[in-house]
């Protein structure tokens, strides 16, 4: 089965704005949460950082920082407001 260049265009831009609002997700998350509810997963800033480099720099890895933010640093996050 052969696609077509634009059902091709089609995913990638898909693929493209999921994983933009994915790390973007995760970006304000970590922006509104307190520093202090980072005790045991790391600097805030370092997380903030990691996220809006992804999201400047490189959307689709961006995406894995986002989903490894969510994923296992959030929950693991101390008194959140």
């Amino acid at each position: 089965m052969v696609l077509s260049m634009s059902a091709i265009f089609v995913a990638v831009v898909l693929v493209v704005l999921l994983s933009f609002v994915v790390t973007l997700w995760a970006l304000i998350d970590a922006i509104r949460t307190p520093a202090t509810s980072f005790v045991g997963v790391g600097p805030k800033a370092l997380w903030i950082g990691l996220l809006a480099a992804g999201l400047i720099f490189a959307v689709v890895p961006g995406a894995l920082v986002g989903v490894l933010y969510l994923a296992l640093v959030r929950p693991r996050l101390a008194h959140r407001i």
